[in-house]
């Protein structure tokens, strides 16, 4: 872990990765807080999950593509995704969906930390 925390992108992938493994935790195991065995806690935390799994996934394609001599650039390789998911049937509604989701989970943890940085005391 020593050794990949110093690559490129390292720290900001342990960090991802570690996100994923805790809020997939939760969502078997359930919350340490008060209603934290609800369906709905636990699912949103596999929501967590998959967002962070996502964003993880693409930090480390990120890192391989700049660490390699000669890659593509990070934005040709989602846009050649992107392409590839139009063309599917519905495609376009997926791609809608995914920016929609990406928009409001960004959204939830913007609104969550600022609240909850709103709450802390410094001395």
């Amino acid at each position: 872990m020593e050794t990949l925390g110093e690559q490129l992108f390292g720290q900001a992938l342990l960090g991802l990765a570690a996100m994923t493994l805790w809020r997939l935790c939760e969502a078997a195991f359930g919350q340490t807080v008060e209603g934290g065995e609800k369906w709905s806690r636990r699912l949103g935390s596999l929501g967590m999950a998959v967002f962070y799994a996502a964003i993880c996934v693409g930090v480390m394609q990120t890192a391989l593509v700049c660490g390699s001599a000669g890659g593509r650039p990070g934005d040709e390789t989602s846009k050649e995704y992107t392409a590839r998911l139009l063309d599917w049937p519905g495609g376009r509604v997926i791609v809608g969906v995914f920016g929609a989701v990406l928009i409001v989970v960004g959204a939830v943890i913007l609104v969550r930390s600022s609240t909850a940085a709103a709450h802390l005391k410094c001395p």
